[in-house]
């Protein structure tokens, strides 16, 4: 009976043993399961990271348009500016053509009245002429 007493108390003892290294193999398992959630929580971190990162990004790319969008409605302005100037000048010209062009209908008038006064001396000249003769 004592061998059987032993038998069982070895029994239970390889068990136990058996028992032990399985929880020794899941609390092995359960501290790897821990380091993938570790790592996991990592990646998530440096996941959000990145796309803090890109939103900043894109933030700054976004600024950038607005800016290049101000610059342009500027431009745009200068050129409104210009263009009313060259219309302004436009104005100017026409109003020198129309002054040049009355001043050339003066000059045709002046010629128009050397043109008479030079008649009234030729009919000076011709009644000296015909007095002389007669």
């Amino acid at each position: 009976m004592l061998v059987k007493i032993a038998a069982i108390c070895m029994s239970i003892k390889d068990s136990l043993t058996e028992i032990k290294d399985s929880f020794t193999s899941i609390k092995d398992s359960l501290t790897e399961i821990k380091g993938s959630f570790t790592s996991i929580k990592d990646s998530s971190a440096s996941i959000k990271d990145s796309f803090t990162s890109i939103k900043d990004s894109l933030t700054e790319i976004k600024d950038s348009f607005t800016s290049i969008k101000d610059s342009l409605t500027e431009i745009k302005g200068s050129f409104t500016s210009i263009k009313d100037s060259l219309t302004e000048i436009k104005g100017s010209f026409t109003s020198i053509k129309d002054s040049l062009t009355e001043i050339k209908g003066s000059f045709t008038s002046i010629k128009d009245s050397f043109t008479e006064f030079k008649g009234s001396f030729t009919s000076i000249k011709d009644s000296f002429t015909v007095t002389q003769y007669h």
